[in-house]
């Protein structure tokens, strides 16, 4: 199976993540600037950006490559029944925009026999970006990704 991990960071957090993501796929994380391949050619797809602003894309770099994938990857049914690959659901305990009564449910349909849901006591943004995040919950991610690589 060809996967990719296709990222666009402005500090290095989502890169850093978006490696950690690509080491336990077995295969590069590339920066959307040099990503020169064919979405097609690819069975998994992994993207990767911090949200901006008003939680929208990045807009000079990921927003045109997410707009000209779209119709590539939109409309293609997802049953999460199939999926067997190890699954981290990571969350933050006081996220109001995904909150923990929205994911909790996800372990419940996800097929994989090797699936752990996790949450963090911080807000959705601190998830990522505050200085508890990368000394605490950005470990503890990639610790479980290489754990399974």
């Amino acid at each position: 199976m060809a996967a990719a991990v296709i990222y666009w960071s402005g500090t290095g957090n989502t890169e850093a993540m978006a490696k950690a993501v690509a080491q336990g796929a077995g295969v590069e994380a590339v920066s959307v600037t040099d990503f020169g391949g064919n979405i097609a050619d690819f069975d998994a797809l992994a993207l990767g950006s911090p949200a901006m602003g008003d939680e929208v894309l990045e807009e000079s770099e990921f927003e045109p490559f997410f707009a000209g994938i779209e119709d590539k990857i939109g409309g293609k049914k997802v049953d999460l029944k199939n999926v067997t690959m190890p699954v981290l659901c990571a969350c933050a305990e006081r996220d109001h925009l995904v909150p923990l009564s929205a994911s909790k449910p996800l372990m419940d349909v996800i097929g994989s026999e090797d699936k752990q849901f996790v949450s963090f006591a911080t807000g959705h943004i601190g998830m990522y970006v505050s200085s508890k995040s990368q000394k605490m919950i950005v470990p503890q991610i990639v610790e479980w990704i290489k754990a399974r690589s």
